[in-house]
């Protein structure tokens, strides 16, 4: 391996970083962003892309250590699915350091947006430019998942105000919950963590938006969503709606029962520091790490 792809640095100290405890178990986690416009994972997809890229596999081996993290699962959550996979299926492993002790598994072919973390020292990451994190616990079962728009609300969904759907799940939350078995326990002993999404005001979607699909799909969201979610959807006028995306999320979870305050919503929304695609891009990288 060439030695540019050795060279280990001083960790990486991310932008945001903040750790949870959570009630009532031993179990806790923390969840980071890195500053900067250029972390997507693109690249870095089998073992030969860290000696084709070496200095960004240098800067994710250092943004790991600054985290705590050896391993990192980073699945491909490009199709916004709400899939949520076992981590045995993201079965290329992409190692960092001389040592081989952090490494990235990644697996191109399985597109999904999240995967357990059941070990102390996992990490689970995506690069993002306003997409928010979803954590979700039931026991001891940790499951973290990218949360864009379209995972929380599959757009046929939307677009068809509730005639259709592109896939089983409405939504990844739905997915979560089938993850760690909620239907097989009770809802009392799950939280959910609604992390760094982008800000309502930030969000806007408006009715005369003629770009794409957007003659369609925005009115139908101006329509559809209040009477989904009420006031949680967000601010609804006549010419727009501004998505409130973790309220979206905390909706969803009361819907099948999971508490009010088992469903964290401290730190939901973005640092202002951080690209969106609607501030003029750029991909950020977001972790969760298990502590324990």
């Amino acid at each position: 391996m060439p030695e540019a792809a050795l060279d280990e640095k001083s960790a990486i100290a991310p932008l945001v970083h903040v750790h949870f405890k959570v009630p009532g178990s031993d179990l806790s986690f923390s969840a980071a962003c890195f500053e900067g416009k250029d972390w997507s994972l693109a690249g870095l997809q089998t073992a030969p892309d860290a000696l084709k890229h070496a200095e960004y596999a240098n800067r994710l081996l250092r943004a790991l250590k600054g985290i705590g993290a050896c391993c990192a699962y980073a699945p491909n959550p490009t199709q916004f699915n709400a899939r949520i996979i076992e981590p045995s299926r993201l079965n290329n492993f992409i190692q960092l350091d001389k040592d081989k002790k952090v490494y990235v598994r990644r697996n191109k072919e399985m597109p999904a947006d999240g995967t357990f973390l059941r070990h102390a020292q996992e990490a689970g990451i995506f690069s993002a430019g306003g997409c928010g994190v979803i954590v979700m616990t039931c026991g001891d079962k940790l499951v973290f998942a990218h949360a864009g728009r379209d995972c929380l609300l599959d757009r046929t969904w939307v677009s068809t105000e509730g005639a259709r759907r592109s896939r089983n799940n409405v939504s990844v939350v739905h997915s979560m919950l089938d993850a760690i078995d909620l239907w097989k326990n009770d809802p009392a002993e799950v939280h959910v963590w609604t992390l760094f999404f982008i800000k309502p005001d930030d969000f806007v979607h408006r009715a005369d938006d003629k770009e794409r699909d957007h003659p369609v799909y925005n009115p139908a969201a101006m329509r559809f969503l209040p009477k989904m979610y009420g006031k949680a959807c967000g601010v609804v006028t006549k010419e727009e709606i501004r998505m409130n995306l973790p309220d979206i999320a905390k909706a969803q979870c009361l819907s099948y029962g999971v508490p009010a305050e088992n469903i964290h919503m401290e730190h939901r929304f973005l640092a202002d520091e951080l690209p969106t695609t609607r501030n003029g891009g750029g991909r950020y990288l977001v972790a969760v790490v298990r502590q324990s």
